[in-house]
């Protein structure tokens, strides 16, 4: 990335290097066997970026993982398809937008509790609509001592998905044709994570020993849907993180990721694969405090999450820089350590922990494809705020 083409831009900005996006489709491509993968629109929010992705040479992208109803919508009336929408919402206010305007488009609804079913299939009559749902698996694991993964779906047992199922007799308008089973402290929980050394082994070793767990409670719930004759468009699971061996879960027919494209600081955490970082954001040296010490404008782009180090920006090259602890990335100033020369007006380059999350910071993101620069809003730059 020659970083010579940024001279002339105004700071704060964000910046994708296409060439490294190319080098994470491959690794995705890879390690995702022969599945389809479905891109998590959360980790890319822009569409530019999505309609690159679908339309990828590779072909192994098909349909978009939405996190909103009027996401769905937006992307709907751009012209995307095979949207599911993965979180529960069932209130006529969020969802009328959408329901109103279905024609023959794939949007899938997800669900995991039969009261989203009942407020879901009053809202399908309202309409005069027929509903696809998607059935949310959880795949944590309860273990004597320990919560294996995160709170999500109640469907976390083949009992529980039973039930659920066999309800569905009572609902007129909505039709089961897909399942999820994400498999979060797989796809997003990195096992070579320098702020908690203490863990790595143990979520090694957890991993390792609860991924039969989870393969049979997706497959036996899946089986289960089949022995009633319901024919599934899809049983997605996965994410960045786990595509290598999320691939070989039988029951499992498309694969999920949206992280690998841009690869935030989150995912040099993982040692199973390494990607290529692609997305990042410039801050300006606007003062020096005290010798080799300099500060920056703006900065304070924290994720997501519960809080420790590594939800920090980093720098894209450490040997540049120290970060100071004691203050880490300000609402509107960021002071470092300089480890090179440096001077008033230098540009410095930083990444984000999370994907996604930075392009709710910035109205556009500068495209670079060799030795060309162009600039293409993001969704906040197209006036989009969903959630």
């Amino acid at each position: 990335m020659d970083k010579s083409l940024f001279s002339s831009l105004k700071t704060p900005f964000l910046f994708l290097d296409i060439q490294s996006v190319e080098r994470n489709i491959e690794n995705l491509q890879k390690r995702s066997g022969n599945l389809k993968i479905r891109v998590a629109s959360k980790s890319i929010r822009c569409t530019y970026v999505l309609d690159y992705l679908i339309n990828h040479p590779s072909k192994i992208f098909e349909g978009i993982m939405c996190f909103y109803p009027d996401e769905a919508l937006m992307l709907m009336e751009k012209g995307f398809k095979n949207l599911l929408i993965a979180y529960p919402y069932v209130r006529e206010a969020t969802l009328k937008n959408l329901i109103s305007k279905i024609q023959d488009e794939d949007v899938y609804f997800m669900i995991d509790h039969e009261e989203q079913l009942k407020k879901l299939n009053e809202l399908a009559i309202k309409f005069n609509k027929k509903l696809k749902i998607c059935l949310d698996v959880d795949l944590s694991v309860r273990l004597p001592v320990l919560y294996f993964g995160v709170y999500r779906s109640s469907i976390n047992s083949l009992e529980k998905a039973k039930s659920l199922i066999d309800s569905l007799d009572k609902y007129s308008h909505l039709d089961l044709k897909s399942v999820m089973g994400y498999e979060a402290q797989f796809a997003g929980l990195g096992d070579n994570n320098p702020f908690q050394k203490l863990l790595n082994l143990p979520i090694k070793l957890l991993q390792k020993f609860t991924w039969s767990t989870i393969v049979k409670r997706r497959v036996t719930i899946v089986d289960y849907i089949k022995s009633k004759g319901i024919k599934l468009d899809f049983v997605n699971g996965g994410g960045t993180g786990s595509l290598h061996i999320t691939k070989d879960d039988p029951s499992v027919t498309e694969l999920a990721a949206g992280s690998g494209i841009y690869a935030p600081g989150l995912f040099d955490y993982y040692s199973s694969f390494e990607l290529k970082p692609a997305m990042g954001f410039a801050l300006e040296v606007t003062r020096n405090p005290s010798e080799g010490v300099y500060t920056m404008a703006g900065g304070g782009y924290i994720a997501s999450g519960a809080l420790s180090g590594d939800k920090h920006p980093k720098p894209w090259n450490a040997s540049e820089m120290k970060m100071i602890k004691d203050e880490g990335f300000g609402e509107v100033q960021t002071p470092f350590q300089a480890l090179e020369k440096t001077q008033i007006s230098d540009i410095k380059f930083f990444r984000h922990a999370k994907a996604g999350e930075l392009c709710e910071r910035f109205n556009n993101v500068w495209i670079i494809n060799g030795s060309e620069l162009k600039e293409y809003p993001t969704y906040r730059g197209e006036g989009f705020c969903f959630v």
